[in-house]
């Protein structure tokens, strides 16, 4: 019984607030902007604090590592077609 009260208080609760929002939207929106603010500036902390640093440490370590052994992109993008030859150009 306790637990049908609850949900039947919670549900009596958010039709309150619920007009409220609909019948003071700037009220509404004022309240709610703090939360989305906060939600936006640590999702952008995470992506410029982390994401980018490693990407852009991922492709230094791709680029060091193809200019110590010398094979570069073209030759790995053009292996697959080495059969082909052309006046133009030859593999």
């Amino acid at each position: 019984a306790r637990i049908m009260f609850i949900r039947f208080k919670t549900g009596v609760i958010m039709k309150k607030l619920k007009e409220l929002l609909i019948d003071y939207p700037i009220l509404a929106k004022a309240a709610i902007f703090p939360f989305s603010l906060m939600a936006t500036f640590a999702l952008f902390s995470i992506i410029i604090e982390i994401v980018l640093p490693v990407l852009f440490s991922v492709a230094t370590t791709y680029w060091i590592y193809h200019a110590i052994v010398g094979n570069s992109l073209r030759d790995k993008m053009r292996e697959p077609f080495s059969y082909v030859q052309t006046k133009y150009y030859s593999m």
